[in-house]
């Protein structure tokens, strides 16, 4: 009883996306007894004004963006811890930097990130760092160095590219959260981020 016999009759048929404007969790509607999150592709955008998808949709409604055959050479790998591990992979990821022509940065600070962004200019970000939530302020963040990217760091530094790739955990959780990190890389300009749950 969620939704009308008629939407159900028409879902059924659909092959393709399903885009849910609902603040309601759409995909767990069931079709004949199945989550429609199980047989279809659905993209729910929250409509309240605490996620701002609402806005970034909009935006992203107007601005295009293509990604060319150059989109490698003008990806940005930012490296932001000094652990062992860490730089273990960042050794081999800059063996392939050699390689393919794409630009790294290794920053330890918030200043050397908006530094390499500028000077780098790119169209594709990708944070190789430690990223976590803070349950007293409810806001996800990313860690560079010792110090901290957030939201508000974010948006003051206009850090941001039409693509942003976060390969660190905990920055995926987006409801319950007043500043999101996606939401961050989206308010300063980014059309695209993809967020990490581990």
């Amino acid at each position: 009883g969620a939704i009308s016999k008629e939407l159900q009759e028409q879902i059924l048929k659909r092959n393709g996306q399903i885009i849910v404007i609902s603040d309601l969790p759409f995909e767990w509607v069931p079709l004949n007894g199945i989550p429609i999150s199980f047989t279809h592709d659905v993209c729910r955008l929250p409509a309240s004004a605490l996620h701002s998808l609402m806005g970034s949709f909009a935006y992203n409604n107007f601005m295009k963006f293509t990604i060319g055959a150059e989109i490698i050479t003008r990806t940005l790998v930012i490296f932001g811890s000094n652990e062992p591990a860490f730089i273990n992979w960042r050794e081999r990821c800059q063996e392939l930097a050699d390689v393919h022509g794409f630009n790294t940065a290794a920053c330890n600070s918030i200043l050397e990130v908006k530094e390499a962004m500028n000077k780098f200019q790119p169209d594709l970000v990708i944070f190789d760092c430690h990223g976590s939530y803070d349950r007293k302020t409810k806001m996800t963040f990313l860690c560079i160095g010792t110090e901290v990217l957030d939201h508000s760091s974010i948006v003051a530094n206009q850090i941001s590219a039409p693509l942003i790739f976060l390969s660190a955990c905990g920055t995926a959780p987006t409801y319950g959260l007043v500043n999101s990190i996606a939401n961050a890389f989206f308010e300063a300009g980014s059309l695209s981020v993809t967020t990490t749950y581990l």
